[in-house]
């Protein structure tokens, strides 16, 4: 299972935001989210499967999962939900910039 293609990409670049199902073929998509969430924990995590069970719903939360879709999706949720996203990491990443340059600054 580590050498699926997921699990490289992550390990080589930065992710911001991950799309991910959780019944893949060479990948679990609960251990995905595990290990994107505990190596960058400010990377957004959104599931999309077929799992409809409260179980699965809370199990991904509890793992870390920013959004959960049921497929079907609506096109304009899911997109109402990636901007949501990327509004939120654009705010984080300036505020870490702000935080370098203040640290790097002299007094």
């Amino acid at each position: 299972m580590e050498s699926s293609v997921a699990y490289k990409l992550f390990e080589e670049k930065a992710i911001d935001i991950l799309i991910t199902d959780l019944d893949m073929m060479d990948v679990n998509g609960f251990h995905l989210l595990k290990k994107v969430k505990h190596r960058e924990p400010l990377s957004q995590v959104v599931v999309i499967t077929a799992h409809d069970s409260a179980n699965a719903i809370r199990s991904a939360f509890a793992m870390g999962a920013d959004d959960y879709f049921v497929k079907p999706v609506e096109a304009k949720a899911l997109i109402d939900c990636l901007n949501h996203l990327v509004t939120r990491l654009q705010r984080w990443h300036a505020t870490v910039d702000g935080l370098r340059r203040d640290m790097a600054s002299p007094l």
